[in-house]
């Protein structure tokens, strides 16, 4: 990204052209300023041309802004956006129109983003689907309560997706997480996600393994058919402490490995393995039985494993 800063900085204002590294510039949006984001981006548009649009990075921290609007960074190129510690509850699922062809890298945390319900063309999702060139996702410290039906499905770039944090986040839907081939990491922890609909994580046959991170909970409604049809192997961590919005850790009713729910998970792939994190006390819990009795390759306990 060879973009340069414009030649009178007041084009920008209030935010600013930086340095990002010895060879990169960055856009950085300060906070508690006014800022008409459209207007700021249409002008440094119409004072830069050609390659001079692409910039490696923008951090977008401005507290005041509450949407990002379709088209939000008209023509501007970026590889890395960072949106953190913002007002920002809906974006349009146009909004990255103008970069969707470069961003690489989003990021979006602590920032009061709700979930779309079908309503209008506000949805993070679809926006997120618009970005054909995207590998790295990190969704955390929202307001999201779930993650919809088929929301990342057969996106062509995905390797890593980070949706951890999100305290009010109950849902995952079917197909959510379907059919990405790049895949390689999921983490969903430290939300408490009480429902995964039928085949979220679905994939088709291939060598490549990947991750997927959530916290365990005996008691949550997780049905066989959430793992059903991933072909591709599996290290499926389930950890357990619970951290709240106070900061304090909330122990979860995470005491044994459900058979109903991890037999099938198991029985579909040979080098599918589960990875948890139980108490000393539960180590011995009989509802573990059918696991001990597996392959000792398919379980791995960080506490249990070195009693």
């Amino acid at each position: 990204m060879t973009g340069d800063c414009p030649d009178n900085p007041n084009v920008l204002a209030p935010c600013e052209c930086k340095n990002f590294n010895e060879t990169h510039k960055m856009i950085y949006c300060p906070e508690y300023v006014e800022l008409d984001v459209v207007g700021v981006f249409k002008n440094l548009s119409q004072a830069l041309a050609g390659k001079n649009k692409q910039f490696y990075h923008l951090r977008f921290f401005n507290k005041l802004t509450e949407k990002l609007p379709a088209n939000v960074f008209a023509d501007i190129e970026f590889q890395d956006i960072w949106i953190s510690d913002t007002r920002i509850d809906k974006i349009d699922e146009n909004a990255f129109n103008g970069t969707k062809n470069t961003l690489t890298k989003l990021t979006i945390d602590r920032t009061p983003i709700v979930d779309a319900n079908g309503t209008d063309d506000n949805d993070l999702f679809k926006a997120i689907r618009q970005l054909p060139r995207l590998t790295d996702l990190e969704v955390t410290h929202t307001l999201l309560t779930e993650i919809p039906d088929g929301a990342l499905q057969s996106h062509p770039s995905l390797i890593r997706i980070t949706l951890s944090n999100n305290y009010d986040m109950r849902k995952i839907g079917k197909h959510a997480f379907s059919d990405i081939k790049t895949l390689f990491y999921v983490t969903l922890e430290e939300s408490d996600i009480s429902f995964i609909s039928d085949e979220a994580f679905s994939q088709e046959s291939a060598e490549l393994e990947f991750i997927i991170r959530f916290m365990g909970d005996d008691e949550a409604a997780y049905l066989p058919e959430a793992f059903q049809s991933i072909k591709r192997p599996v290290n499926l961590h389930l950890t357990q402490l619970f951290p709240g919005k106070g900061g304090s850790n909330i122990p979860l009713e995470f005491h044994y490995i459900p058979e109903s729910t991890y037999r099938p998970f198991l029985d579909q792939h040979p080098m599918h393995r589960i990875f948890s994190m139980l108490d000393s006390l539960d180590c011995d819990d009989k509802r573990n039985d059918w696991l001990r009795k597996r392959s000792p390759n398919q379980w791995f306990d960080e506490i249990c494993h070195y009693k």
